[in-house]
């Protein structure tokens, strides 16, 4: 899902490995969008990737609902899936596309 106008913000790529339907990346969105609204600022556009060996897990994924600002016209949200197998010598980064920009570390 997704879409409409970034208005600059930020793009946070997180990839759930082993995803399946993506139920905590959903949690996430809904966090961050309550977060930023007790805070008062936009939420980063999210890029949330569900890697999994198990391909039929992608239209659970995609029927995800939007978290409520993409439903008011915010967007900036979209949920991937793509199939990953740990043991295939893949990196995670590079399975769910690569980081948007340096990755961030947190201590």
């Amino acid at each position: 899902g997704g879409g409409g106008s970034s208005g600059g913000r930020a793009l946070l790529r997180v990839a759930s490995l082993g995803g399946g339907p993506g139920y905590e990346l959903l949690a996430l969105a809904w966090y961050l969008e309550q977060l930023a609204g007790e805070r008062g600022v936009a939420p980063p556009r999210l890029d949330l990737v569900s890697l999994d060996l198990q391909p039929s897990w992608e239209p659970y994924l995609l029927a995800l609902p939007e978290p409520a600002e993409a439903e008011a016209g915010g967007g900036g949200t979209t949920y991937r899936f793509a199939q990953w197998d740990i043991k295939a010598g893949v990196d995670a980064r590079d399975a769910a596309g690569g980081p948007p920009r340096p990755p961030l570390f947190f201590p």
